[in-house]
């Protein structure tokens, strides 16, 4: 029982505090990118927020990295350099850091972003049958499809021989 409640503190915990990381990974990015936006990147401020990002980055990938380690000793494999430079580089890939619209303009903001890439997905899945209804598909698809006659029909009935296969190939 004791274990089960202790589970359950930790577990709490762990996403208490991984919610909070996030929240000042995004706070952070926000600033940078509020500061990024004025010009003022040569600003003492700018630089300790860049430091203060990377450096909550680096802790979230030192936990990656052990999370990484207790997996491969798990499966009795050694860790090499490779695979923790692996994981590194993916958890760079990991984050937009703009989106080009079909407009051309540029976003940098993670919000817009988000709303931006569900924009595009809701108009590209929504329903338009209702555009459909008064459509006459002959009229559009106007391509004059040969038809057989029904002499042509009777004797494509039965069995395909060889010699008849082979005329057509």
């Amino acid at each position: 029982m004791l274990l089960v409640e202790t589970r359950h503190v930790i577990s709490r915990y762990a996403s208490r505090l991984k919610k909070d990381r996030s929240a000042q990974m995004r706070e952070l990015e926000k600033a940078l990118q509020l500061l990024h936006d004025n010009n003022e990147e040569d600003t003492k401020e700018f630089i300790t927020k860049k430091e203060q990002l990377e450096t909550v980055r680096s802790k979230l990938m030192e936990g990656v990295l052990i999370r990484s380690r207790a997996r491969w000793v798990a499966d009795r494999e050694k860790m090499s350099k490779y695979f923790l430079n692996l994981e590194k580089k993916h958890f760079a890939f990991k984050t937009m850091t703009s989106l080009i619209k079909e407009d051309g303009t540029e976003i940098i903001d993670y919000d817009e972003m988000i709303s931006e890439v569900r924009g595009v997905y809701n108009r590209s899945y929504e329903n338009r049958d209702d555009e459909l209804k008064d459509i006459d598909l002959d009229t559009h698809l106007s391509i004059d499809t040969p038809r057989l006659s029904d002499e042509e029909a009777q004797t494509l009935k039965g069995k395909i021989t060889l010699e008849v296969a082979s005329k057509v190939l």
